[in-house]
């Protein structure tokens, strides 16, 4: 396949010990219905086979560039240093651990090719487990008024379905203050200065669930899973994991079952809004 100098999207993706769903990732990318596209890969001192794995892909296809860190530097400053290097005029953000639908790029630069003053745009997904079983569409407000107006206290902005005009993320790049949580103050910052903020009903993103997340290792994975589905609206998808639960575990999702959904998320809501001041004021 023929370099592609002059590429209209520059892809993003950092992996850290994800041989286990690294392939199907970099082959839903690969396999794009667009494909005006260069595909940068960082590997962040990944101490399995990640790395041969991004080789062996790279060797098939030229538009692969690898950026290989001597040490572990985490997701903020790998991010950052990928921009440094993008060559497109958009630049898209993948997670090594989600598999995008064959029509992302396609839906999303048609979106920016009718209007150039969106600065970034965002799409749905649907929720994937370990497994690769779809457990449900993902919840967020319907409009990106509501989903803006929310963000302080709520990111729904998933971050690998974003694409944004690579001078503005050259400009304002990842606060690499942040750990984690690095993309949401990021659209913060975007939004406070009134850049533009595109949402694409549609869901162009498996996002797993990921039994090996931080969070999942510290909680129960099947509360974290019935939880996903109450947040998004699926209450009866969360009755399957009831079985696997504590008894706190159950008594909770058992009171959320039946409260409201409207009434989870904007109590949801003020809790948070609650939690921030409190900070502000400690």
């Amino acid at each position: 396949m023929i370099k592609i100098l002059n590429p209209k999207i520059s892809v993003i993706m950092s992996v850290y010990n994800n041989e286990k769903y690294l392939s199907q990732s970099i082959e839903s990318i690969l396999n794009q219905t667009y494909k005006n596209f260069e595909f940068i890969i960082t590997n962040d001192f990944s101490k399995d086979n990640s790395l041969k794995i991004i080789k062996k892909y790279s060797e098939l296809d030229n538009r692969i560039i690898i950026v290989n860190n001597k040490k572990n530097i985490g997701l903020t400053k790998s991010l950052n240093n990928m921009i440094n290097i993008c060559k497109g005029e958009y630049i898209a953000r993948m997670d090594s651990d989600d598999i995008a639908l064959h029509n992302r790029f396609e839906e999303q630069i048609n979106i920016l090719n009718k209007d150039n003053t969106i600065d970034i745009i965002f799409s749905d997904t649907i929720l994937i487990d370990e497994n690769n079983n779809k457990l449900c569409s993902s919840w967020r407000p319907k409009t990106v008024e509501k989903i803006l107006k929310y963000l302080k206290l709520n990111n729904f902005i998933p971050h690998p379905t974003v694409i944004v005009k690579g001078s503005l993320l050259k400009e304002y790049r990842y606060n690499e203050e942040y750990w984690t949580g690095q993309d949401k103050e990021l659209w913060i910052r975007l939004n406070k200065d009134n850049k533009k903020f595109y949402y694409l009903n549609k869901s162009l993103l498996l996002y797993r669930i990921n039994p090996n997340s931080v969070r999942n290792k510290i909680q129960n994975q099947y509360y974290n899973l019935a939880t996903q589905y109450i947040n998004n609206n699926n209450k009866l998808g969360a009755l399957r994991y009831i079985k696997n639960l504590k008894f706190k575990e159950k008594l909770i999702i058992l009171i959320k079952l039946i409260v409201p959904f409207k009434l989870i998320f904007y109590k949801g809501l003020v809790l948070r809004r609650c939690n921030i001041r409190m900070r502000k004021n400690e």
